[in-house]
């Protein structure tokens, strides 16, 4: 064997050696990356028995796939040696870190917990360490633990005592059972685990000796001494634990990591909260725990009417509290600098497993993130989150995407794993700017009675956001839940359905998933409002009387068993809207904006309800508040841009738009919204401008046909029919742009020969719609133009005339009429009797003048006396 090579792995360095053998750091020349590779010693390596051994047990714990256990990648025979091939990590061993000095409770509970998360994992799979000790643990340099050398334990294990001078370190945590070499289980395990938490609080070992038969004698005989006696500070509930951990009988120690987790979770909570561990674990007196510290004054009236607080968020109330006390977590998190604004968009997560089964649950825990980070916007000046809907419906998917899009500069993403219990959830901090990794969490959630999925991710990323909140606040961000992690599981998966509402079968979906969880918790909120939102939305599709009944009767249901809920609200107000009840509507969001006056879908419905009621200065005033309380924010702009566009204040709507594109100058909508406006206004350079700059940021078939329509406009036909086409690239399956196509086709007359073409795909396509639907106004009117275009003059005549029985009002289909009846028929009598419709239905006398194809039309004297008549009635 040389030493500079062992395989395909070259050498770097000698890290150590011991009774087992050597091991070093080396260069995997396969997969470029750096590995430990541990040698057997002569003596073993060269036993047949104990060789194969080693390899068949290497083998079963490479299986092992856990966050807190290192990785083993393969095993290596070579030149009659046996090798095993590991993660190599960079950090320290917690023996080196316990000899500097003894740890503070909340850090041995820290590591104990991932000792023991590591432990469980290996357990459930049949595989026992044996030979867990505080020098076969590492610490990485972010703070994650690693238990070290699964695969070589049994047989480190097996020859222990008899190999002198070589074991010193292992006998000290082994238990009574392994001493005295009888049969051992995983709660050999869950002993040395004990040693090492005895370790860790003391900086001591329980037992020890100057030699070997001594530490066995005291292993087996004595107790040791009590880590309050040591350290007064230490909680009596973590002595009882360690009491546990190191009964000399294994019947009387945990069972199992998992129960052994329970009290582990709950004591550091207890620390960290100081809500009493018996609380914890029960839930009993949780209330008036919250009472005692003023965090929620009415709970006890909320509790009669059977409000459901769960543990889980008396826990995220009281840890936000810890967490923005001081500044240690967030500098542990390498982020306490980040302070002042705070533009977030939540992408969506990432389904590790492909799986579409658990599409609904990663998207709705997506979807529930984000409208809890929303919830922080009112508790920091500075902070604004893109609403799930809209960052769906652009199809974001990075960073750098929602830094162009909408002006963010921080991004949350993240991924989630189905386990074979629970899930697992990673999530990210992005600095969306620079592309810069910020922060890096990961919960795993077994989904058991002890639940924490629902509390946990907010509470990360509202860390990592180093917000400064006050613990009257938090409550809000708990509010409605559950404490049954099915039903919270269900809801997961309704939300993820409704946050795709386009598609009907989603609504339908999202409709079981909620009335499912209800099933399993009578008492959870917002399973009720969610089921309020999905009736609504099927209301919308269907305008069934049933659904909105029902969609009001849940909302109010939610509200029943918890009032804070301003979803509900929203969606009661948007209700009485559809109902036509305005002032109701009011009411609601103006409830919304005492509590939250920066929410903003409360804002829009106010804005609505106002304009519906003809109120057009309060609904200005409404979103002028709405952009007061978060001035910073582009997307308000830009509805009251909208607002002015739709009431005729052009020159205001510039404005606002223009206010858009300063705030995001990446804005692609905002550009194409300008152009808009100044298309409206006549300035055709400056929408020109807009819509190119928009187009260069996204390419967009809208911004492509509205540049197609000023080229036309202004007579620049070359230039819209490279503009049509590559709309009709972007949509090949739309109608009217073939026909928009055709139309501008037939005005160059060095592209004339390809008119015909493009009018037979219009014609194609049209009549793919009219089977879906045979009475469609705009597919039948524009079928007659592009059959005149074709000179099939009979089917052009033929569907006009069925049109005109279904005697359709809308401006823009008489327009069509008469234009098909002037350009393509030759039939100005009729023509000018479209048009005379139109014109007087509201139609711009302006819009008219622009169309080349009717510049005869408009020298008739029959539609001159038209148009002379308007003007004197004025």
């Amino acid at each position: 064997m040389s030493l500079e090579k062992i395989a395909h792995f070259e050498i770097i360095e000698k890290l150590g050696a011991g009774g087992m053998g050597v091991v070093y750091k080396a260069y995997d020349t396969k997969l470029n990356r750096n590995v430990a590779i541990k040698t057997l010693a002569h003596a073993i390596s060269h036993n047949h028995d104990f060789r194969k051994r080693f390899l068949l047990e290497a083998k079963a714990a490479a299986a092992l796939n856990h966050p807190n256990i290192a990785t083993i990648y393969e095993t290596v025979e070579e030149d009659d040696e046996a090798f095993i091939v590991m993660e190599f990590i960079e950090g320290e061993e917690l023996a080196k870190k316990i000899s500097k000095r003894k740890l503070t409770p909340t850090e041995a509970l820290d590591y104990g917990i991932q000792i023991a998360e590591g432990l469980k994992e290996a357990h459930s799979k049949g595989i026992v360490h044996r030979d867990i000790k505080s020098a076969n643990i590492m610490i990485t340099d972010t703070g994650r633990l690693k238990i070290m050398d699964f695969g070589l334990a049994k047989l480190s294990g097996q020859t222990a005592i008899t190999q002198m001078g070589t074991t010193m370190g292992t006998i000290n945590y082994m238990s009574p059972e392994q001493a005295r070499g009888e049969e051992i289980d995983s709660r050999t395990d869950l002993w040395a685990l004990g040693v090492i938490l005895y370790e860790m609080l003391t900086g001591r070992l329980p037992f020890k000796a100057d030699y070997e038969q001594a530490v066995i004698y005291s292993i087996l005989n004595e107790k040791p001494k009590s880590i309050i006696e040591i350290d007064k500070s230490i909680p009596p509930e973590l002595e009882e634990v360690l009491n546990k951990l190191l009964s000399k009988l294994p019947d009387d120690r945990y069972t199992n990591a998992g129960d052994l987790l329970d009290d582990l979770k709950a004591i550091k909570q207890s620390l960290e909260t100081g809500i009493p561990v018996e609380h914890l674990k029960s839930g009993v007196g949780t209330a008036e725990y919250i009472n005692k510290l003023k965090i929620e004054k009415n709970v006890s009236s909320s509790f009669k009417r059977k409000r459901v607080i769960t543990v889980s968020a008396v826990i995220i109330v009281l840890f936000f509290i810890l967490l923005f006390k001081g500044g240690d977590i967030l500098d542990s998190l390498g982020i306490g600098s980040l302070s002042g604004d705070r533009h977030i968009a939540v992408l969506p997560f990432t389904n590790v497993d492909s799986n579409a089964d658990n599409q609904a649950f990663v998207d709705g825990l997506m979807e529930t993130l984000t409208n809890k980070v929303s919830q922080l916007e009112q508790f920091a000046d500075q902070l604004w989150v893109v609403p799930a809907s809209e960052v769906r419906a652009s199809k974001i998917a990075s960073a750098q995407e929602a830094y162009n899009k909408f002006g963010v500069n921080l991004v949350v993403s993240g991924s989630v794993e189905k386990l074979s219990s629970g899930y697992r959830v990673n999530i990210n901090l992005v600095d969306a700017k620079n592309l810069r990794q910020l922060a890096t969490s990961e919960i795993d959630d077994p989904m058991t009675s002890t639940s924490f999925i629902q509390d946990e991710a907010i509470i990360k990323v509202a860390g990592m956001l180093n917000l400064e909140l006050k613990p009257e606040n938090l409550k809000l961000l708990t509010t409605g839940e559950t404490t049954n992690p099915q039903a919270y599981e269900l809801y997961l998966k309704g939300r993820g359905k409704l946050l795709n509402y386009d598609k009907a079968e989603n609504v339908n979906a999202a409709i079981e998933f909620f009335t499912k969880a209800i099933a399993i918790d009578s008492s959870f909120a917002l399973a009720y409002a969610g089921l309020g939102e999905a009736y609504l939305q099927r209301y919308s599709d269907t305008k069934e009387i049933n659904a909105i009944e029902n969609a009001i009767n849940f909302c109010n249901k939610a509200l029943y068993l918890d009032e804070s809920l301003n979803a509900s609200r929203v969606t009661i107000g948007r209700i009485y809207i559809e109902q036509g009840k305005y002032q109701q509507a009011l009411n609601e969001f103006e409830k919304v904006l005492l509590v939250d006056q920066k929410n903003f879908d409360a804002y829009k419905g106010k804005a609505t309800a106002y304009m519906q009621m003809g109120k057009m200065k309060e609904a200005e005033l409404t979103y002028k508040t709405a952009i007061q309380n978060k001035p910073d924010y582009w997307s308000g702009y830009s509805y009251l841009g909208a607002f002015y566009f739709r009431i005729g204040k052009y020159e205001d709507a510039v404005a606002q738009f223009q206010q858009v594109v300063t705030l995001n100058p990446n804005n692609a909508k905002g550009y194409r919204n300008l152009g808009s406006v100044y298309g409206i206004l006549t300035r055709y350079n400056e929408a020109l401008e807009n819509f190119i700059k928009s187009v260069s940021i996204e390419p967009d078939f809208r911004t492509y046909n509205h540049i197609a329509t000023l080229y036309y406009k202004t007579g620049k036909y070359k230039e819209a029919a490279r503009a049509y086409e590559k709309v009709v690239e972007m949509q090949k399956n739309d109608y009217r742009a073939w026909g928009f196509l055709a139309d501008t086709y037939n005005k160059i007359p060095d592209e004339r020969q390809k008119a015909d073409s493009a009018n037979l795909q219009a014609v194609k396509l049209a009549l793919v719609q009219l089977k879906i639907n045979p009475n469609d106004l705009d597919v039948l009117s524009r079928l007659a133009s592009y059959y005149g275009m074709l000179g099939d003059t009979l089917k052009a005549e033929s569907i006009l005339n069925k049109v005109e029985l279904l005697n359709p009002s809308d401006v823009n289909i008489q327009m069509i009429i008469g234009q098909t009846y002037e350009e393509c028929l030759g039939d100005r009598k009729n023509a000018i009797k479209w048009i005379k419709k139109a014109v007087s239905n509201g139609f711009s006398i302006s819009n008219i003048e622009s169309r080349a194809g009717l510049k005869n039309l408009l020298k008739d004297k029959r539609f001159i006396t038209f148009t002379d008549s308007l003007n004197k009635s004025k």
